[in-house]
Protein backbone atom coordinates (compact mmCIF):
# COMPACT_ATOMS: atom_id res chain seq x y z
CA UNK A 1 0.00 0.00 0.00
CA UNK A 2 1.24 3.55 -0.77
CA UNK A 3 -0.16 6.78 0.76
CA UNK A 4 1.01 10.36 0.08
CA UNK A 5 0.13 13.18 2.53
CA UNK A 6 1.15 16.87 2.70
CA UNK A 7 1.26 18.13 6.30
CA UNK A 8 1.36 21.89 6.88
CA UNK A 9 3.04 23.42 9.93
CA UNK A 10 0.25 24.92 12.08
CA UNK A 11 0.05 28.63 13.02
CA UNK A 12 2.59 29.75 10.40
CA UNK A 13 1.57 32.07 7.57
CA UNK A 14 4.38 31.02 5.23
CA UNK A 15 4.01 27.41 6.26
CA UNK A 16 6.69 24.79 5.90
CA UNK A 17 5.47 21.34 4.96
CA UNK A 18 6.39 17.70 4.59
CA UNK A 19 5.46 15.42 1.75
CA UNK A 20 4.92 11.97 3.26
CA UNK A 21 4.83 8.73 1.31
CA UNK A 22 3.96 5.60 3.29
CA UNK A 23 4.94 2.14 2.05
CA UNK A 24 3.78 -1.05 3.74
CA UNK A 25 6.35 -3.82 3.57
CA UNK A 26 5.87 -6.89 5.72
CA UNK A 27 9.48 -8.01 5.27
CA UNK A 28 11.14 -4.97 6.96
CA UNK A 29 11.07 -3.11 10.27
CA UNK A 30 9.89 0.49 10.57
CA UNK A 31 12.18 3.10 8.96
CA UNK A 32 11.80 6.79 8.20
CA UNK A 33 13.97 8.25 5.44
CA UNK A 34 13.76 11.55 3.64
CA UNK A 35 15.28 14.75 2.27
CA UNK A 36 15.22 18.35 3.49
CA UNK A 37 14.71 20.88 0.69
CA UNK A 38 14.19 24.61 0.25
CA UNK A 39 10.48 25.20 -0.34
CA UNK A 40 11.19 27.97 -2.88
CA UNK A 41 14.10 26.54 -4.88
CA UNK A 42 13.72 22.81 -4.19
CA UNK A 43 17.45 22.74 -3.50
CA UNK A 44 18.80 20.45 -0.81
CA UNK A 45 19.32 21.86 2.71
CA UNK A 46 22.60 20.60 4.13
CA UNK A 47 23.33 20.19 7.87
CA UNK A 48 19.70 20.54 8.94
CA UNK A 49 19.01 19.09 12.38
CA UNK A 50 16.23 16.48 12.32
CA UNK A 51 14.80 15.07 15.55
CA UNK A 52 12.37 12.16 15.69
CA UNK A 53 10.35 12.29 18.92
CA UNK A 54 8.25 9.36 20.16
CA UNK A 55 6.46 8.81 23.45
CA UNK A 56 9.41 7.54 25.47
CA UNK A 57 12.35 8.00 23.12
CA UNK A 58 13.91 10.34 20.61
CA UNK A 59 16.61 10.25 17.94
CA UNK A 60 18.60 12.98 16.25
CA UNK A 61 20.51 13.21 12.99
CA UNK A 62 21.90 15.76 10.51
CA UNK A 63 21.04 15.95 6.81
CA UNK A 64 23.95 15.05 4.53
CA UNK A 65 25.29 16.78 1.40
CA UNK A 66 22.17 15.70 -0.50
CA UNK A 67 19.85 16.88 2.26
CA UNK A 68 19.06 13.23 3.08
CA UNK A 69 18.48 11.57 6.47
CA UNK A 70 17.36 8.19 7.85
CA UNK A 71 15.89 6.83 11.12
CA UNK A 72 14.92 3.41 12.43
CA UNK A 73 11.67 3.97 14.30
CA UNK A 74 9.48 2.18 16.80
CA UNK A 75 5.92 1.43 15.77
CA UNK A 76 3.56 4.03 17.20
CA UNK A 77 3.10 7.79 17.30
CA UNK A 78 5.95 10.10 16.31
CA UNK A 79 6.66 13.78 15.66
CA UNK A 80 9.35 15.24 13.45
CA UNK A 81 11.19 18.49 14.33
CA UNK A 82 13.48 20.10 11.74
CA UNK A 83 15.77 23.08 12.29
CA UNK A 84 18.11 24.66 9.75
CA UNK A 85 20.01 27.93 9.77
CA UNK A 86 18.07 30.55 7.82
CA UNK A 87 14.76 28.66 7.84
CA UNK A 88 11.60 28.52 9.95
CA UNK A 89 11.42 25.54 12.27
CA UNK A 90 9.19 22.68 11.12
CA UNK A 91 7.20 20.64 13.67
CA UNK A 92 4.84 18.05 12.27
CA UNK A 93 1.55 16.99 13.72
CA UNK A 94 1.72 13.65 15.60
CA UNK A 95 1.63 10.76 13.10
CA UNK A 96 1.51 7.03 13.52
CA UNK A 97 3.88 4.51 12.01
CA UNK A 98 2.46 1.01 11.79
CA UNK A 99 4.53 -2.13 12.20
CA UNK A 100 6.70 -2.86 9.12
CA UNK A 101 5.94 0.50 7.49
CA UNK A 102 8.60 2.41 5.59
CA UNK A 103 8.05 6.18 5.45
CA UNK A 104 9.71 8.31 2.76
CA UNK A 105 9.55 12.04 3.54
CA UNK A 106 10.36 15.24 1.68
CA UNK A 107 10.64 18.10 4.18
CA UNK A 108 10.09 21.53 2.60
CA UNK A 109 11.38 24.47 4.66
CA UNK A 110 10.49 28.14 4.33
CA UNK A 111 13.40 30.59 4.26
CA UNK A 112 13.64 32.99 7.22
CA UNK A 113 15.75 36.18 7.14
CA UNK A 114 18.57 36.12 9.68
CA UNK A 115 18.80 38.92 12.23
CA UNK A 116 22.46 39.38 13.09
CA UNK A 117 23.68 41.41 16.07
CA UNK A 118 25.57 44.63 15.34
CA UNK A 119 29.26 44.14 14.61
CA UNK A 120 31.79 46.58 16.03
CA UNK A 121 35.12 46.74 14.24
CA UNK A 122 38.11 48.21 16.04
CA UNK A 123 41.13 48.88 13.89
CA UNK A 124 44.52 50.19 14.85
CA UNK A 125 46.79 51.75 12.29
CA UNK A 126 50.54 51.24 12.31
CA UNK A 127 51.00 54.38 10.19
CA UNK A 128 53.29 56.93 11.77
CA UNK A 129 51.70 60.27 12.61
CA UNK A 130 52.40 63.10 10.20
CA UNK A 131 54.22 66.20 11.41
CA UNK A 132 50.94 68.14 11.50
CA UNK A 133 49.22 65.37 13.44
CA UNK A 134 52.09 65.47 15.94
CA UNK A 135 51.59 69.22 16.24
CA UNK A 136 47.88 68.71 16.96
CA UNK A 137 48.68 66.04 19.55
CA UNK A 138 51.13 68.34 21.35
CA UNK A 139 48.60 71.18 21.28
CA UNK A 140 46.23 68.99 23.32
CA UNK A 141 48.80 67.62 25.77
CA UNK A 142 51.60 70.15 26.23
CA UNK A 143 51.05 72.77 28.98
CA UNK A 144 54.23 74.74 28.37
CA UNK A 145 53.89 75.75 24.74
CA UNK A 146 51.80 78.39 23.03
CA UNK A 147 49.93 77.05 19.99
CA UNK A 148 48.26 78.64 16.97
CA UNK A 149 46.39 76.42 14.52
CA UNK A 150 45.42 77.37 10.98
CA UNK A 151 42.09 78.92 11.99
CA UNK A 152 43.71 81.12 14.61
CA UNK A 153 46.37 82.25 12.12
CA UNK A 154 43.74 83.11 9.51
CA UNK A 155 41.79 85.24 12.02
CA UNK A 156 44.83 87.38 12.85
CA UNK A 157 45.92 90.01 10.27
CA UNK A 158 49.61 89.46 9.55
CA UNK A 159 51.87 90.49 6.72
CA UNK A 160 54.85 88.43 7.90
CA UNK A 161 55.44 85.62 10.41
CA UNK A 162 56.83 87.97 13.07
CA UNK A 163 53.46 89.78 13.10
CA UNK A 164 51.90 86.57 14.41
CA UNK A 165 54.44 86.45 17.24
CA UNK A 166 53.01 89.66 18.72
CA UNK A 167 50.22 87.50 20.15
CA UNK A 168 52.63 85.29 22.14
CA UNK A 169 52.78 86.16 25.87
CA UNK A 170 56.29 87.05 27.02
CA UNK A 171 57.65 87.59 23.51
CA UNK A 172 59.48 90.77 22.57
CA UNK A 173 58.68 91.19 18.90
CA UNK A 174 59.95 93.50 16.21
CA UNK A 175 59.93 93.04 12.48
CA UNK A 176 63.46 91.61 12.47
CA UNK A 177 63.54 89.53 15.65
CA UNK A 178 61.51 87.68 18.29
CA UNK A 179 63.21 87.27 21.62
CA UNK A 180 62.53 85.80 25.04
CA UNK A 181 64.30 86.54 28.34
CA UNK A 182 66.56 89.17 26.81
CA UNK A 183 68.02 86.90 24.11
CA UNK A 184 68.61 88.51 20.76
CA UNK A 185 66.51 86.18 18.61
CA UNK A 186 64.57 82.93 18.88
CA UNK A 187 65.50 79.67 17.23
CA UNK A 188 63.16 78.49 14.45
CA UNK A 189 62.15 75.14 13.00
CA UNK A 190 60.30 75.03 9.68
CA UNK A 191 58.79 71.59 9.12
CA UNK A 192 61.45 70.19 11.44
CA UNK A 193 64.42 71.92 9.78
CA UNK A 194 66.36 74.51 11.87
CA UNK A 195 66.76 78.07 10.56
CA UNK A 196 69.88 80.03 11.54
CA UNK A 197 70.71 83.69 11.20
CA UNK A 198 72.95 84.71 8.31
CA UNK A 199 75.94 86.52 9.73
CA UNK A 200 76.37 87.30 13.43
CA UNK A 201 73.82 86.73 16.12
CA UNK A 202 73.90 90.10 17.84
CA UNK A 203 72.43 93.60 17.32
CA UNK A 204 75.80 94.82 16.07
CA UNK A 205 76.10 92.21 13.32
CA UNK A 206 75.38 93.16 9.73
CA UNK A 207 73.87 89.82 8.82
CA UNK A 208 70.26 88.69 8.59
CA UNK A 209 68.49 87.47 11.73
CA UNK A 210 66.66 84.16 11.83
CA UNK A 211 63.36 86.06 12.10
CA UNK A 212 64.16 88.09 8.96
CA UNK A 213 65.10 84.90 7.16
CA UNK A 214 61.82 83.20 8.17
CA UNK A 215 59.81 86.28 7.13
CA UNK A 216 61.41 86.11 3.69
CA UNK A 217 60.81 82.41 2.99
CA UNK A 218 57.44 81.69 4.66
CA UNK A 219 54.17 83.56 4.30
CA UNK A 220 51.45 83.41 7.01
CA UNK A 221 49.09 82.05 4.33
CA UNK A 222 51.35 78.99 3.98
CA UNK A 223 51.29 78.05 7.68
CA UNK A 224 49.10 75.31 9.16
CA UNK A 225 50.36 75.59 12.74
CA UNK A 226 52.84 77.32 15.04
CA UNK A 227 54.06 76.25 18.46
CA UNK A 228 56.18 78.49 20.67
CA UNK A 229 58.31 77.52 23.69
CA UNK A 230 59.73 80.32 25.85
CA UNK A 231 63.08 78.79 26.77
CA UNK A 232 64.09 75.14 26.88
CA UNK A 233 61.62 74.12 29.61
CA UNK A 234 58.81 72.04 28.19
CA UNK A 235 60.27 71.61 24.70
CA UNK A 236 59.20 68.11 23.55
CA UNK A 237 61.98 65.60 22.93
CA UNK A 238 60.92 65.12 19.30
CA UNK A 239 61.60 68.82 18.66
CA UNK A 240 64.72 68.96 20.82
CA UNK A 241 66.47 66.39 18.66
CA UNK A 242 66.21 68.73 15.66
CA UNK A 243 67.99 71.60 17.42
CA UNK A 244 70.26 69.88 19.93
CA UNK A 245 70.24 70.14 23.72
CA UNK A 246 71.14 73.53 25.15
CA UNK A 247 70.79 75.46 21.89
CA UNK A 248 67.25 76.76 22.42
CA UNK A 249 67.51 78.48 25.79
CA UNK A 250 66.29 81.69 24.13
CA UNK A 251 63.08 80.09 22.92
CA UNK A 252 61.94 77.81 20.12
CA UNK A 253 59.36 78.59 17.42
CA UNK A 254 58.28 75.57 15.36
CA UNK A 255 56.37 76.34 12.16
CA UNK A 256 54.41 73.69 10.24
CA UNK A 257 53.39 74.52 6.69
CA UNK A 258 50.43 73.29 4.63
CA UNK A 259 52.65 71.20 2.40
Amino acid sequence: MRLTVVIMRPLTAAASAILLTVWCNASSAQTITGRVVDGDTNGQVVAAEIMLVQIDSSARTISDARGAFRFRALAGMWTLRVNALGYDQLITQPLEVAPNEHLSIVVMLTAKPLELPPVTVIARSNRALSALEEFQRRAKLNRFGYFMDQKAIERYPAMVVSDLMRRVPGASTTRDRVSFRGCYDALYLIDGMPVYEIGGGSPDSAGQTATEWVNSIVSPEDIAGIEVYRGDVGVPAELMRHVGAGTNSCGLIAIWTKR
